[in-house]
């Protein structure tokens, strides 16, 4: 018993720094996080539980180094650790499979002492706003010339996430690839497109579309003949990789 609580209570004393807001450095950033009472009340349990069971040698706790991930977690939308695949009508959080994994520990060890509720996980945004997971707004975003039109999905993002960083996560999910003049994003209020640096936030809507303008092909020409540019310039939109492209919402090149 004296072993287990020496080891035990270094542990929590370690964490519980850990579980201190940080102080976001980027706009883009969201770091995730436990709520303060968490830590207390597991600190709670494991003390009552280790009075009434002094043999118990199964206690089985994460270590501080794991643990300061939840922390230290950015949005990365590019990230291969993403999941792969995005089912129409599910809600998603974007969230790395190492921290869900530190997540699922604690949540374990959360329960094993039959407390009354799991934790919620909390979302620090940049400005420290404070709020939760199953608060954030669920977007439908609806997809239209990629091959699956009137396909709406349903993401759950914060309100400040980009529109260029949304662009990315659901090029990435459905792994679109091809050439296209333009990729633009439009709100279920506004015939035109959405700013790629604006916030979801900025769009007042949880609608939106999401239209992918193909590339046309030059005309066939005669013979011998100098076939005139199509476009002002050469430039296309290739989606050779569905991971990082700054495409997004250009403006069609115009015919001359």
């Amino acid at each position: 018993m004296n072993k287990l609580q020496i080891d035990t209570i270094p542990f929590l004393q370690s964490t519980i720094s850990l579980f201190e807001s940080p102080q976001p450095t980027s706009f883009h950033t969201i770091y995730y996080c436990l709520p303060s009472q968490f830590i207390k009340d597991l600190q709670d349990c494991i003390s009552s539980y280790l009075s009434e069971t002094p043999f118990m040698n199964s206690l089985s706790l994460p270590c501080p180094d794991s643990i300061s991930s939840l922390y230290q977690e950015p949005l990365c939308i590019s990230r291969r650790t993403v999941k792969s695949e995005l089912v129409p009508g599910t809600d998603y959080c974007i969230i790395s499979d190492a921290l869900a994994d530190n997540l699922r520990v604690l949540y374990k060890l959360y329960s094993s002492f039959k407390m009354p509720h799991l934790p919620k996980v909390g979302v620090l945004y940049f400005n420290g706003i404070l709020t939760y997971e199953q608060d954030l707004p669920t977007y439908q975003i609806k997809l239209i010339g990629v091959g699956i039109d009137s396909t709406e999905l349903a993401v759950k993002l914060s309100p400040y996430t980009t529109i260029a960083e949304t662009i990315n996560f659901i090029l990435y999910k459905i792994h679109v690839q091809g050439q296209f003049g333009s990729i633009q994003m439009y709100s279920s209020t506004s015939t035109t497109p959405l700013n790629p640096n604006s916030f979801l936030r900025s769009a007042n809507s949880q609608f939106f579309t999401l239209k992918f303008n193909r590339k046309r092909r030059a005309k066939t020409v005669a013979l011998f003949q100098v076939p005139e540019p199509r476009f002002k310039t050469m430039k296309t939109h290739r989606i050779a990789s569905p991971v990082l492209r700054e495409l997004w919402s250009c403006e069609p090149e115009e015919e001359l």
